[in-house]
């Protein structure tokens, strides 16, 4: 199955207090996802497993860049 990325023009008409909101609670679920189902994690694809830690990645070194100017 592919997944379609979404865009970042989805988020043209929102401010950035509620870009930022967005951004808290798709964290707060992932990280509820990762936390409750990791043994299931564990047996599933590894390619797809390793697309996701590398997109997870990069929105670290984004965050980073962005509040602290590192990278």
């Amino acid at each position: 199955m592919e997944i379609n990325k979404t865009s970042a023009k989805s988020y043209d008409t929102v401010d950035n207090k509620n870009i930022v909101r967005y951004i808290s609670e798709y964290t707060a679920h992932i990280y509820g996802m990762v936390y409750t189902e990791n043994s299931k994690l564990q047996d599933k694809n590894r390619k797809t497993l390793k697309t996701i830690a590398a997109e997870l990645e990069t929105v670290e070194k984004r965050l980073d860049h962005i509040l602290y100017g590192r990278y």
